[in-house]
């Protein structure tokens, strides 16, 4: 059998998918995809994803690795502006361009990323955000009287 041969045909196994480890999932996940895209472990689903190809779903997916690498493939939208996880959030608003609402994101690391990319005005150094005060005053403190 040829390698499209192999892709297409379909084994028996002695083992269900359910019945395999993760180094067993992941040598033959070619012949189980679904099984392969719907599996607990995130390792599996994000190689699912990567080797047998990226569907829409993974935007949807539980594990935000998932979700960032789908983001990554299928393109960068609004609603990952409003992904719950921080990280995505602030590879969206890199990607999308910093808008004044990233400066009111929960995440302090998306906020303080913001202000570095908008820039600190003198209010800035009355922040009730510690990070964002203490940014400010290295950055006034930086210019030249």
């Amino acid at each position: 059998m040829n390698k499209t041969q192999l892709a297409t045909a379909r084994p028996k196994f002695k083992k269900k998918w359910s019945e395999m480890n993760e180094k067993e999932k992941k040598v033959c996940m070619l012949y189980f995809k679904e099984e392969a895209y719907k599996d607990r472990d995130w390792v599996i689903r994000i190689m699912a994803y990567q080797v047998l190809g990226w569907k829409k779903e993974a935007l949807k997916d539980e594990c935000w690795c998932i979700r960032r690498e789908a983001y990554r493939h299928f393109g960068w939208t609004e609603k990952a502006l409003k992904d719950k996880h921080w990280t995505i959030r602030l590879e969206a608003y890199e990607n999308l361009g910093w808008t004044e609402e990233a400066l009111k994101d929960e995440s302090w690391e998306v906020r303080l990323a913001a202000y570095m990319a908008l820039g600190f005005t003198k209010e800035d150094l009355k922040n009730k955000d510690p990070n964002v005060r203490n940014y400010a005053k290295r950055f006034f403190d930086l210019l030249a009287k």
